[in-house]
């Protein structure tokens, strides 16, 4: 997390994706930590951003 916030612009954005099965996991949890500590904002998992898509076929 340092060498990212340390690159990125002042106005940037960083963006993460995250599997919602994943959420509440330890290591994400911590993950929504380390990104509340360096970001003024941190948006919540499908609040915005990809619709929920149905599984790729074959």
């Amino acid at each position: 997390m340092d060498a990212t916030s340390a690159v990125l612009a002042p106005a940037g954005a960083f963006t993460a994706f995250t599997y919602l099965h994943a959420v509440p996991l330890r290591p994400a949890r911590r993950f929504r930590v380390l990104l509340a500590e360096r970001f003024e904002e941190v948006v919540p998992p499908n609040s915005r951003g990809l619709p929920r898509l149905p599984p790729a076929r074959r």
